[in-house]
């Protein structure tokens, strides 16, 4: 390992950050033979009248990482949370897609709400930051509202026009003739 000239400061920065004592002694002579080809290629700092490597005599002056007790991790989804759970989110996001998917005859809409509402009432009691779970519950019941809306609109519509409608698939009458009517019957528009 003496005259390999192609590791750069941050091949070492990367072995120094490894917790083995394998790779800290590996660091440890790169950073000589690196110290020693700057001191003979004549790179050393013009304040001082050492070479610029870090190493100093008898080893590195960097921390040893090696004997570090583990630490457990904070548990950040824990009960009681301050950060927005999944369920919360997930329920924004259903109430966000039920409400335009209320155009689909309205059921797509109440099923996307439905959800939504129970996603967003189960997630704001297990979290204590509510903002997100408020506006999910908010939009699933704008979804459910809007879906029953439009839901009963198009079974009155076809409660409605549906006789007509059939009369026309079993070629009783033409498109033209039930337009007739329908403008005799509800006026022109």
């Amino acid at each position: 390992m003496k005259n390999i000239e192609f590791f750069n400061h941050e091949i070492c920065v990367g072995a120094r950050l490894t917790q083995t004592r394998y790779a800290q002694r590996a660091r440890v002579e790169m950073e000589e033979n690196m110290d020693e080809q700057n001191y003979e290629n004549g790179q050393f700092n013009q304040n001082e009248s050492q070479p610029t490597g870090n190493v100093q005599q008898g080893g590195s002056n960097y921390q040893d990482y090696t004997n570090m007790q583990y630490q457990a991790p904070y548990d950040y989804d824990s009960e009681g949370s301050d950060k927005a759970n999944g369920m919360q989110i997930a329920s924004l996001v259903l109430g966000i897609i039920g409400i335009p998917a209320c155009c689909c005859y309205g059921v797509p809409g109440v099923l996307f709400g439905i959800i939504g509402l129970i996603l967003a009432i189960v997630g704001n009691k297990r979290s204590r930051n509510k903002g997100i779970g408020i506006a999910g519950l908010v939009c699933s019941i704008i979804a459910i509202v809007f879906g029953a809306i439009v839901s009963v609109y198009y079974i009155y519509v076809l409660q409605a026009f549906g006789p007509l409608i059939q009369r026309v698939m079993n070629g009783e009458i033409t498109y033209e003739e039930m337009m007739q009517e329908l403008m005799q019957e509800y006026g022109t528009y």
